[in-house]
């Protein structure tokens, strides 16, 4: 499998076809911004509009991923093969960065909290005032922008650690799938969720 050592304009075409390098010759002036970290490469292209793109060459292929509307279809675009081209033109002209240094392993962040107060408190616990519901869906939420903040080649890192089965290149799609294994952990989600109500806000207040 190629590297960003050997990439070459063979490898480049057979990632995003005939056509889309073609037309990605003409792009090396309206790419800003290039910057190398590791394997990942990343810009910003002018092109109709301002995109973000952002590219993985990994062992086991390239995955890439651009704000453009063609690139939403899961299939790679122009402004992906001209990054890709543009590196092995010009890697000279890429701003290089240390690898990120996200441990993979970490687990979510731990918020501490003041201890409670001696006295009962005059309005309910938020807990008690939100169902679990509405809580369940923020805290997806949340899960889903902090998984968000990270490049698609640590999310695919840690799918890959806890030999979770990932498909496609775009980033959401992959921040989905991550969500859906987290969600589809055996036994002790599964216990969570068959309580009743009152069961788990007493879980959640535990956990406070």
């Amino acid at each position: 499998m190629p590297t960003l050592e050997n990439l070459t304009e063979t490898d480049i075409q057979q990632y995003a076809g005939k056509n889309n390098l073609k037309k990605a010759s003409s792009y090396g002036t309206r790419i800003l911004n290039a910057a190398r970290a590791g394997h990942t490469l990343t810009a910003r292209i002018h092109g109709s509009s301002a995109y973000d793109v952002e590219i993985d060459v990994e062992a086991d292929g390239i995955f890439g991923h651009c704000s453009c509307p063609y690139n939403r279809s899961g299939s790679a675009c122009k402004h992906l093969a001209a990054l890709l081209l543009k590196w092995v033109s010009e890697p000279e002209s890429f701003t290089i960065h240390a690898p990120s240094e996200a441990d993979v392993n970490d687990a979510l962040p731990v918020v501490h909290v003041d201890p409670p107060p001696s006295t009962p408190p005059k309005q309910r616990s938020w807990w008690l005032a939100v169902s679990f519901a509405q809580q369940q869906a923020a805290d997806e939420d949340q899960l889903a922008q902090w998984l968000g903040q990270h490049t698609v080649q640590i999310l695919r890192a840690m799918a890959k650690k806890r030999k979770w089965q990932i498909s496609g290149t775009r980033k959401d799609d992959i921040v989905s799938q991550i969500m859906t294994h987290m969600a589809s952990l055996p036994d002790n989600a599964k216990t969570i969720y068959s309580l009743d109500e009152e069961h788990r806000q007493v879980l959640r207040a535990c956990a406070l």
